[in-house]
């Protein structure tokens, strides 16, 4: 839905190559304005979209702006994530920040040769 957000966490949807999760914007801009680590975050997820189409005749249906962080971030698993019509405007760190660490509570979840992200 339109209007100002601090941010949008997207977590755990698992689309399929012919079925994506798809995420846009609905009756005009979202705002995503904020102090926090991330405007758009996404994780654990793969097959997904995310939109800023929302809205015939407006080119950036998606508006970021993080003073504290990335203004668009994924990581914990994510793969196969295709991102348009978003504008960042301005970011703290980085305008994108995509990658999946290995993790030291479940070394094998993530480790070279177990998991590998595709397409983004």
């Amino acid at each position: 839905e339109s209007g100002e957000r601090n941010f949008l966490w997207i977590e755990a949807f698992k689309g399929t190559k012919e079925k994506p999760y798809i995420f846009t914007n609905c009756g005009g801009q979202v705002f995503l304005n904020t102090t926090h680590y991330y405007g758009i975050k996404i994780l654990n997820s793969s097959f997904l979209r995310v939109t800023g189409t929302g809205l015939e005749g407006t080119t950036y249906g998606f508006k970021v702006r993080v003073t504290g962080g990335s203004a668009v971030s994924a990581g914990a698993g994510f793969s196969d994530i295709e991102y348009d019509h978003i504008e960042v405007y301005e970011s703290g760190f980085s305008a994108f920040f995509l990658k999946t660490d290995p993790s030291c509570s479940d070394p094998d979840k993530y480790a070279r040769g177990l998991f590998t992200t595709y397409d983004i």
